[in-house]
């Protein structure tokens, strides 16, 4: 069986609103990937400063040094996670390339994601279905068409020579424009490559109302989301489901943020 990658950029400390909240949400996330049915996987964690979990000794896990500038704004939080994933595609060149999935900080993923990756024969393989999770409520809504609605979504079988040699080179270029790409448009950027995709059923979640994540902050304008998810039913998240992803209530309501949700600058070194 194919060895399977999860890469995870993380925020800077000196822009996280609380610093311990967010390493403990790591710590769930790195947790869910233990987690996985498959026996062979890896870890590669994009950050400025390395997160002081147990979680990060594993192993599995690689730290790779994102070696730029912290968001000096809200806006350009999107250009540092783009940044660190060409990060982790260096690294993951280093390691010999293959499947590659990327997987944001908070998120959780079914324990036979990595199972159901290893043995796609195609290029990249998309997260058809998944959750929102509600942490505070302990509820969750079953979303359709994942893809678009979350970055934990994709893995892509890289070859070595498809992978940049160094961070930002955009050298190859492949990977570059695959790391500027919004995870919404990604089967779009698949097709004109003439990229096989599968599609994957139930396999992860996104946390949402713990204070740290982007939605939790910046309010879509997008009126088909809004009413999408006033639309969709929640459900109970049940212990099966903590079982799947490698989770529980406890874990999950400690990494809970609740100070000033406006991004700042206060906390830099």
């Amino acid at each position: 069986m194919p060895t399977i990658t999860f890469g995870i950029p993380l925020l800077s400390r000196r822009v996280a609103r609380d610093w311990p909240a967010a390493q403990r949400l790591l710590a769930n996330t790195l947790r869910s990937v233990f987690n996985q049915s498959a026996p062979d996987i890896k870890v590669i964690v994009a950050c400025h400063e390395p997160p002081e979990i147990d979680e990060i000794r594993d192993p599995r896990v690689t730290v790779a040094p994102a070696n730029f500038d912290i968001p000096r704004f809200q806006w350009e939080q999107e250009i540092d996670r783009m940044r660190k994933l060409e990060v982790i595609g260096a690294a993951h060149r280093k390691h010999g390339g293959g499947w590659l999935f990327i997987l944001d900080a908070d998120d959780l993923v079914s324990r036979t994601l990595a199972q159901r990756i290893a043995a796609a024969e195609t290029k990249a393989v998309v997260v058809r279905n998944g959750y929102r999770l509600d942490v505070r409520r302990g509820m969750a809504q079953p979303l359709s068409r994942f893809w678009k609605k979350c970055g934990s979504c994709v893995a892509v079988n890289w070859t070595e020579d498809e992978l940049p040699l160094v961070p930002l080179s955009d050298n190859p270029p492949v990977f570059h424009q695959y790391a500027e790409t919004r995870h919404y448009l990604l089967p779009e950027f698949f097709a004109r490559r003439g990229w096989r995709v599968s599609y994957e059923e139930m396999g992860a979640a996104y946390l949402i109302n713990h204070g740290q994540n982007q939605s939790d902050i910046i309010v879509a304008d997008n009126l088909k989301w809004r009413l999408y998810f006033m639309l969709t039913r929640w459900r109970p998240w049940t212990p099966a489901l903590d079982v799947e992803f490698g989770s529980d209530a406890a874990s999950r309501t400690g990494a809970i943020y609740t100070g000033d949700a406006k991004f700042s600058t206060e906390h830099r070194a």
